[in-house]
């Protein structure tokens, strides 16, 4: 292009007005010297701006760190995908978004041997564990980061008495009920962000593959974004339990109602299901595809997908506990639910097959019916799970007696599997790490 004094200046790295200046009056947006026009790196953080899907953004491009704030921050065509719940060794209470209590890819203990204990000095929640194997658990008023090698604490904060094991996040974050909040917690023990609602949450939080967290309450049930802003409320009269997510993103949960309600991603209502009006005091499972196993009363009650009634199986006492589900998938073929239920009333432990059949019905320990203790399950099938008379219990897939532990209190929380190591909560406070 022609140069000289007067000339119009172009943005082209040129100085077409001998005035000394290289395209003057054009944007820069990273202050180096060079125009936005010229610059293969716009705001100068190391992503051309061919290849940076926000070119003006420093905070923004391939190889960022994703973060929960509704923004692609790396690129990747996926806003938030690390505010999803995590794919860690027990994340949330009854291990994945089905609520089936298995994890297909650890194996417990085979003994009952103590690696150690810890007193937290008040009834603890089901435990979680992290993908660094960290133990995440709510014990009275705080929530406690422990070492799985020793039982040491890392960390724990103050959140409130009540509410329900945490739930671990892809980034690390977990999410803690205590009282009428659920807490967001940075994975250095720091309250980040909160959310209170007008009821007690005294359920675990569950985390959708997009990252939205939906929540039970003691009047309803509850759907908030990633950043802990509400998306839509469902209110249910004397509250609800723990939100179960379906092969389709359904979402399934039961309440005090009697009733198991199904509900779509936009909080609006599918279908609802109740048995003879039988009480509901547990939340849904969900199995490999999509049918719903629920209690009602001393009744197990398999559900379709579309909330049909398929068989009901008595338990002979009170289901105050989940039902879990032990999927013969990862053998690789002709994948089949096989339901462990644990009722009250000393009533054993009841296994049945996807179709209704018996499976086994043992009776290797008594559990009253002040005792809530769910069955986890392990890669093979082996059943863990606590009772009364100060004893927590494995079982074989078959139904035989592996080993027992006794421990100082009824042991009515949950279970978290690690391979070979199995961790527990009593009711006089301590924390239990059985393993090989």
């Amino acid at each position: 292009p022609a140069i000289f004094h007067g000339q119009f200046e172009a943005c082209d790295g040129i100085d077409n007005d001998c005035d000394d200046v290289v395209d003057e009056g054009y944007a820069d947006y990273d202050g180096d010297g060079s125009a936005n026009c010229v610059d293969p790196d716009d705001d100068n953080d190391g992503d051309v701006d061919t290849n940076d899907c926000q070119d003006q953004n420093a905070a923004i491009f391939n190889g960022q760190d994703e973060i929960c704030d509704a923004i692609d921050n790396n690129c990747d065509n996926q806003i938030d995908e690390v505010c999803a719940v995590a794919a860690g060794i027990w994340p949330m209470y009854l291990y994945d978004l089905r609520r089936t209590g298995h994890n297909m890819n650890v194996q417990g203990p085979s003994n009952n041997h103590l690696r150690w204990e810890k007193n937290t000095g008040y009834v603890v929640q089901t435990p979680v564990v992290g993908e660094d194997h960290t133990v995440y658990v709510k014990g009275g008023n705080h929530l406690y980061a422990l070492d799985p090698t020793d039982g040491d604490t890392f960390w724990s904060v103050e959140l409130g008495g009540g509410g329900a094991a945490p739930t671990i996040r892809k980034d690390g974050y977990l999410l803690a009920p205590a009282g009428n909040t659920l807490y967001l917690v940075n994975p250095s023990g720091q309250v980040v962000d909160s959310y209170t609602f007008s009821g007690a949450v005294n359920t675990n939080a569950t985390i959708g593959t997009d990252g939205n967290v939906y929540v039970s309450t003691s009047t309803g049930s509850y759907s908030l974004t990633p950043q802990l802003v509400l998306r839509w409320s469902f209110p249910v009269t004397n509250g609800v339990y723990d939100v179960a997510v379906g092969p389709q993103g359904r979402l399934f949960f039961s309440g005090s109602s009697h009733i198991v309600y199904a509900v779509n991603q936009d909080g609006s209502q599918d279908w609802q299901y109740s048995y003879q009006n039988a009480d509901t005091d547990a939340s849904c499972s969900i199995g490999e595809t999509g049918a719903i196993y629920q209690s009602f009363g001393n009744q197990v009650v398999k559900i379709t997908s579309t909330g049909q009634f398929e068989w009901v199986r008595n338990v002979c006492g009170d289901m105050d506990s989940h039902v879990a589900i032990f999927n013969t998938g990862y053998q690789c073929c002709n994948p089949q639910d096989f339901v462990i239920a644990n009722p009250n009333s000393n009533c054993g432990l009841w296994s049945y097959r996807y179709d209704g059949v018996q499976r086994f019905h043992v009776s290797p320990y008594s559990k009253d019916g002040s005792n809530n203790s769910t069955p986890s399950i392990d890669r093979d099938g082996d059943i863990y799970v606590g009772s009364s008379q100060n004893r927590f219990y494995s079982v074989t897939s078959s139904g035989a007696n592996r080993w027992n532990y006794h421990t100082r209190a009824d042991p009515e929380t949950g279970s978290a599997i690690d391979e070979g190591v199995v961790y527990f909560g009593d009711d006089a406070g301590w924390l239990y790490a059985i393993g090989n």
